[in-house]
Order: structure tokens, then sequence, then C-alpha cells
């Protein structure tokens, strides 16, 4: 199996992370398991507004669908998006056929965390997480 891991940046900007990225990455898949650690550059820029962070993430979100889009035409079996916002998450797997997930939304589904509640659409695929610093605001009937 092949799995394609990737971040939001590139390698260069993310400096010393990177190889510590890709470390750790090689460390924990099972024997016959291989990860590739993708980078991109598209939407990298700095935060200085809210606008341009808008921008940004709009920006980075369609580099990473386009990358895990590239990884299924090579032969990748799965997809990761590894940045804790999740960018690109929800049009990657509505334009693969593997599966594709996300360092966060992994975590938050895992989470027995009563702020978050989680809604799937017609065809079973994840459609939103909900948080809310009111959790009671969350329970809809």
């Amino acid at each position: 199996m092949k799995i394609w891991f990737v971040t939001p940046c590139s390698r260069e900007f993310a400096g010393p992370f990177a190889e510590v990225l890709e470390t750790t990455i090689k460390k924990f898949p099972r024997e016959g398991t291989t990860v590739t650690c993708g980078w991109i550059s598209e939407g990298e820029q700095p935060f200085s507004t809210p606008t341009l962070h808008q921008f940004a993430l709009a920006t980075n979100g369609v580099a990473m669908a386009n990358s895990i889009i590239v990884a299924e035409k090579q032969g990748y079996d799965a997809g990761i998006v590894g940045c804790t916002i999740d960018p690109g998450l929800y049009a990657a797997r509505s334009v693969v056929d593997i599966p594709v997930t996300a360092c966060t939304e992994s975590a938050v589904l895992l989470s027995p965390h009563p702020w978050f509640q989680i809604f799937y659409n017609s065809t079973r695929r994840l459609s939103s997480i909900l948080y809310s610093r009111r959790p009671h605001a969350l329970r809809f009937n």
C-alpha cells in the first residue's frame, strides 16, 4: 500500500521540521506500506491580514486537493492531509476514488469530547464537524 501524506507548504518553508516529519511518518506504517511526504508551495504566504489568511487557505486547499488527485493518478492507495485545519480535505474526497483523511479530522472523530457534533451526508461520507464552546448549542432535534 502506498500512502500520500501532503503538507501545506514547501519543504524549504518547513525548514528543520521537514526532516523531522519525513523521518517520523516512516516509523509507523506496517510492513508493506510506504508513506511518501508531499510538499506544495501554493498558498504559502504570511498571514498578515484576515483577507490574506483566507486567500491563503483557499489557495492552499485547492493545491492540497490537486496534490491528492495527482497522487491517485500515480497509483497511491490513500491520501492524508497533514495540516491542522485540513485544507482541501472535502474537495479531495469529492474528486478522487481513494480514501482521503486528515490528522485533525481523525483526532476529532476519535475524541469523545461533547463539544463536537458530527454529521454525515446521504452517501455516508463525513459532511461536517461542528465545534462550539457551548456544547448545549449543538443539540439539535
